[in-house]
């Protein structure tokens, strides 16, 4: 109803004085009535409408008059009446009045809405107090202790930052409050987005190669900052050490002291042991550990202790790359080792300041040995013999004077140009260098022996066998064979179907196309010309990697790549194949470090073109000196015993004998338990071929990887739980320090008292509380004004002066509506009338009738 339209009865009690303004009366005289009890007295009737007498509290009579009035709220029911002055008007006692009325009321605060612990119908509400002279209250006080309806958590304390929030509306994150009263407990767990003491990082996830590891650590090559931490890249070589950098000297050339990856390296002087440096990743002397960074707070100190709650070992062998796995003939996860390289770029003898030692344009017969003195010069770089010179006896060498400007970086050296060499598993227990970009192995030529004995079908196109058509004529494909239909195997052009085996594809490790420099920043000009594919490689009779470019005066009529089938040019390690004309004329220095022991069982494996030299502790090990095809040379420890076995000589198929040299460790000066360096030191000195392979097994260093100690009653980074115990029972640790069956699983256990669990279990609102009850929601009994609740009376049913479902307002006085319910204590009406305000002497205060009293 609209609050004009509502009718407002004026109860007016009529004294003598009334009577001389044309009211009847009836009665004796009255003060007034009882406000607490206003329909005390009788009285007859008026023109003015209906009028009793009788008497009041006081003892007085009188009369009253029924006044209709028509226009409802915010009038002068004195004047609505026309009364004279001294009328006035007395509120019908009602809820919402402030006066406590103890027959009916339980509470009054004054209003009549509910939420505020005293409800719209005057009855105290849930959780609530109303002490007489006191203002209603909740029970629910955060920092009891005591976990309310309403309350994510309680520790006994109204203040943040410690797990439970100042007003115990939500479990801060990081934290557990699982049991009321007592303190929160915070979870050091790798994901959850807060760095703690023991994390160098927290990304709030748990995925490695964004910069924060699995184990929430720094990578290489990032910094992080914040909760939960942003990681960004990192620059090394601009001279700023950050992030999980233990060195940035400006540049990102190997062997002077800084990786390219700014990890400090070993200093190795020539001959003896190297000194290793805390982060370097050499466990080494005193060092119980080393991550390869100086940073505190990620299992390994800065000083290379390993802290508290951890475990740290060199067992992990390499790093994991999406690659060509040799074991499952498919992609996947493979364990890959990283190798700087210095390449150095030159230009043949032939070109305007070219080094005469490049491309002397003669033929050569095979290795030379005996080219370089057997001891490294004081800067760790080889030294030319007597033997040396220019003629193919003497490898083609200068001089001294110029072959020392082969691993320097003067002129006419291009200078120093840093890269790597990704070796990956071979699946052989080592790791070599592959000629595909993702790992893939080199594809050898199939020859037509491998398809085995061939078997003539029938004319091509109509397959090997038609017994209907064709009887006896044709082949049928025995269980190692196939119908090939042209007879491929044949060659190209055929015109009959043939059986033949399938053979399994010639894979190479290695690679036949070695070109680090094509593109590389800082190289030399000079001009380039086409490359073959070695016998080595499956490929007889050194075919040229693609027709187009080729000298003229070779014929090339069916290049590698058309016999290949590759159309267009495809990523490889290093140049794009097939590329018409490749960078010749160049060096290759590599260093490795190792750490030796008397159990060290270890190989080196090279196979390539040209020169190397492989130096053992600063001792000359294998000794492939001269431009060659490719030729092997294997350099083994196996503990006191160090094997060099290399073969100087190679047919059109690798064909060739080998000899082996054996020494001790002690002919190297090797010592148990200290480190030492393997330089590799290569030349691609001759057109046309180019080949590098390196294959390392046993000599697999790498950072120390530290993880938390599972099992120490310590919870640490990547650990969810441990108690020591890790037995996996209910809110206990499971094996692996993961959490058991437990409140916060999302698995409702009835038997443990769980009401519900939703997995996240932080009491928010709506939700699954800490301890597996219901957290704070709608129908709680308690108001949660935050999530937009204006009233919860734990029912919320619609009752007059209640709480409606979702929470909102059922009907009350002043919502303009009359109610029709019925007050159980009174058994009448709860409204005589409604005019949408709490005014009171407006005709209807508190949804009773004004009474006009005058005087």
């Amino acid at each position: 109803m609209l609050r004009a339209w509502i009718p407002s009865l004026l109860i007016v009690s009529l004294a003598g004085a009334a009577l001389s303004a044309g009211c009847s009366a009836g009665g004796t005289n009255s003060p007034g009535l009882d406000p607490t009890n206003p329909d005390t007295g009788s009285g007859g009737s008026s023109s003015g409408g209906s009028s009793t007498g009788g008497s009041s509290q006081s003892g007085g009579t009188g009369g009253t008059i029924i006044i209709t009035m028509m226009e409802g709220g915010d009038v002068d029911p004195c004047a609505a009446a026309g009364l004279p002055e001294g009328c006035t008007t007395v509120l019908a006692p009602a809820c919402g009045d402030g006066m406590l009325n103890p027959a009916n009321e339980e509470c009054d605060d004054g209003n009549t809405l509910p939420g505020d612990c005293c409800s719209g119908a005057c009855k105290v509400e849930p959780y609530c107090v109303c002490p007489v002279g006191e203002a209603c209250h909740t029970t629910i006080v955060c920092g009891d202790g005591m976990r309310g309806p309403g309350e994510a958590c309680d520790d006994g304390n109204a203040m943040s930052g410690d797990g439970c929030s100042s007003d115990c509306h939500s479990v801060e994150l990081g934290y557990s409050c699982a049991v009321p009263g007592q303190p929160c407990i915070h979870h050091y767990t790798c994901g959850d987005g807060i760095p703690d003491p023991n994390e160098g990082c927290d990304d709030k996830n748990n995925m490695p190669g964004d910069g924060c590891s699995d184990h929430c650590r720094i990578e290489q090559g990032f910094k992080c900052d914040g909760a939960p931490s942003v990681c960004t890249p990192t620059t090394c070589g601009d001279g700023k050490k950050e992030g999980a950098e233990s060195c940035d000297d400006g540049n990102t050339v190997a062997f002077d002291g800084c990786s390219p990856d700014c990890r400090a390296e070993p200093t190795c002087p020539t001959g003896t042991a190297c000194m290793s440096s805390c982060g370097d990743g050499i466990v080494f002397g005193d060092e119980q550990c080393d991550d390869g960074n100086v940073r505190d707070g990620d299992g390994c100190s800065s000083k290379c202790k390993q802290e508290d709650g951890y475990v740290c070992n060199n067992d992990a062998p390499c790093t994991k790359k999406m690659g060509f796995d040799v074991t499952t003939g498919a992609m996947g996860d493979v364990c890959t080792l990283t190798v700087p390289v210095v390449f150095r770029d030159f230009n043949a003898s032939t070109a305007t300041g070219g080094h005469p030692d490049f491309q002397p344009g003669t033929t050569s017969n095979g290795a030379v040995q005996g080219l370089v003195l057997d001891t490294l010069d004081k800067d760790g770089k080889p030294q030319l013999s007597t033997k040396a010179s220019a003629t193919a006896a003497g490898g083609f060498m200068h001089g001294q004077t110029g072959f020392a400007q082969w691993y320097r970086n003067d002129p006419p050296s291009s200078g120093p140009i840093p890269g790597e060499i990704v070796l990956w598993d071979n699946g052989k227990m080592g790791y070599v260098n592959r000629w595909g970009a993702n790992g893939e192995q080199w594809q050898g030529k199939v020859m037509q022996s491998d398809y085995g004995p061939i078997t003539a079908g029938l004319k091509a196109g109509l397959g090997c066998y038609d017994d209907v058509n064709y009887p006896n004529q044709g082949c049928m494909p025995t269980a190692n064979q196939m119908c090939y239909d042209p007879c491929t195997p044949w060659g190209a052009g055929q015109t009959q179907a043939c059986c033949a085996g399938m053979p399994m594809p010639k894979a190479y490790d290695g690679n036949p196309l070695f070109f680090p420099l094509d593109t590389a920043k800082g190289i030399l000009m000079e001009t380039r010309t086409g490359a073959k594919v070695p016998a080595q490689y499956g490929w007889s009779g050194w075919p040229w990697e693609t027709c187009k470019g080729h000298p003229a005066a070779d014929a090339c009529t069916d290049g590698v790549d058309t016999q290949l089938g590759v159309t267009t040019a495809i990523p490889t390690a290093t140049a794009p194949f097939p590329t018409q004309t490749h960078n010749f004329s160049f060096t290759t220095e590599v260093k490795y470090w190792f750490t030796y022991s008397k159990t060290l069982n270890a190989t080196l494996d090279f196979l390539g073109d040209d020169d190397v030299w492989v130096f053992l502790n600063g001792h000359l090990a294998v000794d492939l000196g001269g431009w060659h095809v490719p030729l092997p040379g294997t350099l083994t420890i196996n503990g006191g015993n160090v094997s060099v076995t290399t073969q100087l000589m190679a047919d059109d198929m690798g064909v060739g004998t080998a000899t082996t040299k054996r020494g001790t460790a002690a002919d190297y000066g090797l010592t148990d338990g200290n480190v030492y360096q393997i330089q590799v030191f290569h030349a691609e000195r001759e057109v046309q071929g180019s080949s590098f392979k390196l294959t390392l097994a046993g000599f697999n260093m790498q950072p120390s990887l530290c993880v938390t100690d599972c099992g120490d009653a310590m919870v640490g980074p990547g650990e969810e739980c441990d108690d020591g115990h890790n037995t996996g029972a209910y809110n206990g640790c499971a094996p692996g320090c993961l959490l058991g069956p437990r409140c916060g699983d999302g698995v409702v256990q009835k038997d443990q008292g769980e009401a519900c669990d939703d997995g996240v279990n932080a009491g928010t609102y709506g939700g699954c509380g800490p301890d597996c009850q219901p957290g704070p929601r709608c129908g709680d009994g308690v108001v949660q004004k935050d999530q937009g609740e204006v009233c919860d009376d734990g029912m919320n049913v619609g009752a007059y002066g209640g709480c409606a479902p979702g929470c909102v307002l059922g009907p009350y006085c002043g919502d303009n509506s009359i109610a029709v319910s019925i007050n159980p204590a009174t058994n009448e009406p709860y409204e005589e009338c409604d005019d949408g305000n709490t005014k009171s002497g407006d005709g209807c205060s508190n949804c009773k009738q004004d009474i006009v009293v005058t005087r």
